[in-house]
């Protein structure tokens, strides 16, 4: 997706209707799709290996990052085109509930505390749909004259009140959305790159001889991930996750993936300074007249800081 969230903002009222349609799936390392439809949420309670876990420090964010949109940034652009979609909506007719930006910026994410593990295993967590989301994607399925002036043809992206807002924010063809497109891509490539460096090796060395101590006989975190998503929680499966966790606090495998990452993401901002600068100043120009549009048509929504 262009921005960040946007993208996943922009399908939040259709969740219901896409889940019937498709899996989001993510990252390996830091979050993952949707459990399967056999994967359980109860807890199998506290047999195996001892309740704890050491505490780890998150991964400090990429500094391609600071090239993208910030939070804040992403909020104005979230609350104009959800303002815009919200005036469209109320010219057919219909009202629209804007969800705060706060309760849809979330991911899904891998258990991390002993009560999650416990729960889930290694099976996501899934932010809870606002009620506000949830009341419009009652209503795009149940409605079909709503769902028409929401959605529009399928086969026209400019038709429905979501499509007509998405044409101001996030144009596919704005230059920042392209620039913002290539830094996206250069994240997924420094991530890649990483996994080739004689250091990635040898942390997931490191962890795998932690977790062969234990009883655990995978090669890398991944290993897990794939064994284990989507499949019925299992006793083995919370003792492995917290196993898991453990290890990975023992030999520090987020900071020193964060340094990894942090070093990849140096060589490509000095090997691209030319691209840098242009997503700096495309970034600040897409800002600008976003802004230019939300006060000559009175859309009421909050500047960025």
């Amino acid at each position: 997706m262009p921005l960040r969230h946007l993208g996943r903002l922009a399908a939040l009222p259709l969740l219901a209707l896409a889940a019937c349609q498709a899996d989001e799936s993510g990252s390996d390392r830091t979050q993952v799709g949707s459990p399967s439809a056999t994967a359980t949420n109860g807890d199998v309670g506290t047999a195996g290996v001892e309740q704890r876990l050491v505490a780890q420090p998150p991964r400090a964010p990429s500094i391609l990052d600071d090239l993208r949109l910030s939070d804040d940034e992403e909020r104005f652009v979230y609350e104009t085109w959800q303002t815009i979609a919200q005036r469209c909506m109320a010219q057919a007719g219909f009202d629209y509930f804007i969800a705060p930006f706060e309760t849809v910026n979330a991911a899904p994410r891998l258990p991390a505390t002993i009560d999650e593990v416990r729960a889930h295993g290694y099976s996501p967590i899934e932010p809870e749909l606002p009620p506000a989301a949830r009341e419009v994607v009652s209503q795009v399925e149940s409605d079909t004259q709503y769902r028409a002036a929401f959605v529009g043809d399928e086969d026209d992206p400019t038709d429905g009140c979501r499509d007509a807002a998405l044409l101001v924010t996030d144009p596919v063809d704005g230059e920042y959305q392209q620039l913002d497109a290539t830094v996206e891509r250069a994240e997924i490539e420094v991530i890649a790159s990483l996994e080739s460096l004689p250091e990635y090796v040898a942390l997931d060395e490191s962890w795998a001889r932690c977790m062969t101590e234990q009883g655990y006989f995978l090669s890398k975190p991944a290993d897990a991930l794939t064994k284990f998503v989507g499949v019925q929680l299992t006793q083995e499966q919370v003792d492995t996750r917290l196993a898991d966790l453990n290890c990975q606090a023992a030999v520090a495998y987020e900071q020193t993936l964060g340094l990894l990452e942090l070093d990849a993401s140096e060589r490509w901002i000095a090997e691209n300074q030319g691209v840098v600068d242009a997503v700096k100043s495309a970034k600040a120009g897409y800002v600008d007249r976003l802004l230019e549009h939300v006060q000559i048509n009175g859309l009421g929504v909050e500047r960025p800081l």
